[in-house]
């Protein structure tokens, strides 16, 4: 869901970033902030500080419908607020651009049966599901790897088990 771009290459730094930033499979957060802030010595309102000073954080899956630009986080809080996000314009600039098209695409189908412009909409569906299609590919490949280490710890235990012993899937 983010891609971390550093902007130091101290170790120290990119540590706090890393640990501020680690997420369990499910999304959620793995340390508190204050957890992190009590091992380096310094306050929760500094680790956010180094975390913005040190790291660049965007969405792989938050992109702009006018300039394709990726949203930027700028806390956890940031992350969890945005995550279910559809729709996303970076700036003012791009906001006035997706006004002004829209009004375009009003006047010029006033006369139309639909009364809405299916090229821009196609544009931005075709758009959004190259989009969706990248985030996609990353979790394709997870599965994938996963799938075969699971093949492979079935196939160890039904060796040491027998090959007539049923193996209980965990849920």
């Amino acid at each position: 869901m983010i891609d971390v771009e550093y902007k130091t290459d101290d170790p120290e730094r990119r540590e706090i970033v890393d640990r501020y930033l680690a997420m369990d499979d499910r999304g959620r957060f793995i340390e508190k902030v204050s957890e992190i802030a009590s091992d380096y010595e310094i306050t929760w309102k500094q680790v956010l500080s180094v975390v913005r000073s040190s790291s660049t954080i965007r969405s792989t899956v938050h992109w702009c419908e006018v300039c394709g630009s990726r949203k930027e986080f700028n806390s956890r809080k940031d992350i969890r607020e945005n995550r279910a996000m559809d729709t996303y314009l970076c700036s003012k600039d791009c906001r006035d651009k997706k006004k002004k098209r829209e009004e375009e695409c009003s006047k010029a189908d006033q006369g139309s049966i639909y009364g809405v412009s299916e090229a821009p909409k196609e544009q931005l569906l075709r758009k959004r599901v190259g989009q969706v299609t990248e985030a996609l590919s990353g979790v394709t490949e997870k599965l994938s790897t996963i799938s075969s280490e699971l093949q492979g710890i079935k196939s160890y235990l039904k060796r040491e088990h027998g090959a007539g012993g049923k193996i209980e899937e965990a849920r």
